[in-house]
């Protein structure tokens, strides 16, 4: 929750209409950010880091960039296998199978 003490947390928590279900709360405050775990204690079942991705992601590009840019290759790449899992092409390819006819 963007801008949202612990106390209010608590209290947004506490008071919503719905006494079960899941509970949301962003997490993209600078840290300390608060662990999973005592995120469960106050109620909220999911959390979402938006900010904590895109910041490790946009490091790991400079990163990429400045060996690069020195000539030499980028060190924290997934090989292509590793990279091919991650984006999803293993599902990509067994549905062409699934709809190629010949």
């Amino acid at each position: 929750m963007l801008g949202v003490s612990l106390d209010e947390m608590v209290y947004y928590r506490g008071e919503s209409r719905m006494s079960a279900g899941q509970f949301l709360t962003w997490c993209v405050r600078s840290p300390p950010l608060l662990p999973p775990a005592r995120l469960e204690a106050l109620g909220y079942s999911i959390a979402a880091y938006p900010l904590t991705l895109l910041s490790s992601a946009i490091r790991a590009m400079n990163l990429a960039l400045a060996e690069l840019s020195a000539g030499a290759p980028a060190s924290q790449i997934l090989d292509f296998e590793e990279l091919r899992e991650a984006v999803g092409f293993p599902d990509y390819d067994r549905e062409q199978e699934r709809y190629r006819h010949d």
